[in-house]
């Protein structure tokens, strides 16, 4: 039988499917407005009092009455069959959720009018309804994909319910003026303005009736098409009135409903059931691995290669594997910095592939953390192990032989004068690149050389002396001559060559540089300043900005000590105040 059960065997192709849904809408749409006249008919005759009249007057009203009874069992066969449709695509408990939330939004309502006055009421609906906007902007990308379902339902229910009202409205008017005698005239245009409902009600479906069919063409099964229009205009209304998401109630939370719920689930359980089996839910993955993609925020497997939802490439952190953007520099959550793919080294190897690719030369750059992607192991370990015993023997030797190499030369170095001393050897002068740095880029260095590293600029300007002030993200470059004079970090991304960034304890930067600093207090700021000598003999000195109250380094300079870059200076600080907000000491 086919998932859809009775409904499926009775409709068993595609077009079937949307014939049979598109008859329903109709039916649906039509019962229901001969039932409110049928209502409306049977209440105004019990109001005038005719159930108690001629015979003929009974006899219209046992036709309305068996009428009114054929349009109750229609509808409710109607909605019998949407709710079997709705839990055979896996929808309706969903919806549910969804109406549980609305639910409490109304209960929420309530309370607030019976608390306060109509004002005081309709402000705080209008900050609810802004808060949840708020909170549930990032949670578009769920539905962006099927914006057609958005922008032609929601947009045919808010003109149908205007004309519905309007509609309506003129009715109740014309009945209460007919009842007090005002004016005259019969029930037929009363009758009139009810049948215009029908024209009204059918603009949804009209709408619903185009889709239906457009996707049809495009190919779209019948179980996705349905369940999509079920779910993904009332999910776009509710991440605007629903108030109840900026609660985490559990079951009616906004990540609970929106993480376990698979908007591009084809619906179809046969289909489906054996991927079901085969694979982790999004809610599992979600909770089990706590990793989403970067590019659509949508839960990814812990060893996924692919994003399932916007299907690009996921990248992980070598050190701790948390996902990262692919241009990030370092992980956001250990701080590990990161080699991002080189666009002109071409694209990166298909990790598919069955061809092994020749091993790059190895470089004479200091090695760094390259961004990997976790794949799962092809084979198994032992096998792996036993088919390269041999290379794996040279490995280990030349490992051993590397690590005595590197304590042997560690001890044979000169020893460095104790910390608190005051005074520095000759022997301790760092060069500019290992020390007088941020991110790798230092004092002195070229900066057709330094900006190929530093990502994007966000703004430029220049200074009476000729210094040109570079921003980007993560730190503030000032450059003279072609040569970088000085920089200042602007995000805990920035990090010193011993590793102390924004963020870093006042512990940290003395187990990391020592003692050896001048000390001098600015505002709610000690500035702790290490001196170290640049390749050209030039004194540089590494400031750490420590706050009085948490202990921490709110940012990092690097500038030369020299006179002659005074003017610079001075320009750069007025610079950096307008960009920051707050003071730099000179």
């Amino acid at each position: 039988m086919d998932s859809l059960g009775y409904f499926g065997k009775w409709f068993p192709t595609e077009h079937k499917k949307y014939t049979a849904i598109i008859a329903m809408m109709y039916l649906g749409v039509v019962t229901t407005v001969l039932g409110v006249l049928f209502e409306l008919a049977l209440r105004r005759l019990e109001m005038i009092g005719l159930f108690g009249g001629p015979v003929g007057i009974r006899r219209t009203i046992d036709v309305l009455t068996f009428f009114s009874g054929l349009n109750t069992l229609a509808s409710l066969a109607l909605f019998v069959i949407m709710i079997y449709l709705l839990y055979k695509t896996r929808a309706l408990v969903y919806l549910l959720k969804m109406a549980l939330g609305y639910f409490v939004v109304d209960l929420l309502l309530i309370l607030i009018a019976d608390l306060f006055s109509g004002t005081v009421a309709a402000i705080l609906c209008i900050l609810g309804i802004i808060a949840t906007i708020y909170v549930n902007r990032r949670r578009w990308h769920y539905i962006s994909k099927y914006r057609r379902y958005i922008y032609y339902v929601v947009l045919s229910w808010l003109i149908s319910a205007l004309c519905t009202a309007a509609v309506v409205g003129h009715i109740v008017y014309s009945m209460t003026q007919l009842m007090l005698g005002m004016t005259r005239g019969g029930y037929g245009t009363f009758i009139g303005y009810a049948v215009l409902l029908v024209p009204v009600w059918m603009i949804p479906v009209f709408c619903q009736h185009y889709i239906y069919r457009r996707e049809e063409r495009l190919g779209t099964s019948f179980y996705q098409a349905f369940r999509l229009m079920n779910t993904v205009p009332w999910t776009a209304v509710f991440f605007i009135f629903g108030i109840s998401s900026l609660a985490s109630i559990g079951t009616i939370s906004g990540e609970n409903m929106f993480t376990s719920f698979d908007f591009d689930d084809t619906g179809d359980n046969q289909a489906n059931l054996k991927d079901r089996k085969n694979s982790m839910s999004t809610r599992k993955v979600n909770e089990v691995n706590k990793k989403t993609c970067p590019y659509c925020g949508h839960p990814v497997e812990g060893d996924a290669v692919f994003c399932s939802h916007c299907g690009k490439p996921v990248y992980t952190c070598p050190q701790c594997h948390h996902v990262v953007d692919p241009t990030a520099k370092f992980c956001p959550s250990c701080g590990t910095r990161l080699q991002t793919p080189d666009a002109s080294a071409g694209p990166l190897p298909d990790p598919f592939s069955k061809e092994t690719e020749p091993a790059a030369a190895p470089s004479s750059e200091v090695p760094r953390h390259d961004i990997q992607r976790n794949m799962p192991p092809q084979r198994p370990l032992k096998e792996q192990l036993q088919e390269h015993g041999k290379v794996l023997i040279a490995l280990g030797v030349v490992l051993v032989l590397a690590v005595a190499g590197g304590i042997w030369y560690a001890h044979s170095q000169p020893k460095s004068l104790p910390a608190g001393t005051g005074t520095y050897s000759q022997q301790v002068v760092k060069t500019a690149d290992s020390e007088l740095s941020l991110n790798g880029v230092y004092l002195g260095q070229s900066w057709d050389e330094a900006k190929d590293g530093l990502g994007r600029e966000l703004s430029t300007s220049d200074s009476k002396d000729g210094a040109v002030h570079h921003k980007f993200t993560d730190m503030d470059v000032v450059v003279k001559d072609n040569k970088v004079i000085m920089l200042t970090s602007s995000s805990p991304a920035a990090q010193s060559k011993r590793g102390i960034h924004q963020g870093s304890s006042f512990d940290d930067v003395v187990n990391a540089y020592g003692d050896d600093y001048q000390a001098s207090e600015y505002g709610a700021q000690i500035h702790y300043e290490y001196t170290f000598k640049t390749d050209d003999g030039k004194t540089g000195i590494l400031r750490f900005a420590v706050s009085k109250n948490s202990q921490a380094v709110e940012y990092i300079s690097v500038r030369l000590a020299d006179e002659q870059t005074d003017g610079a200076k001075q320009a750069f600080l007025a610079y950096h105040k307008d960009i920051s907000g707050h003071h730099l000491q000179e």
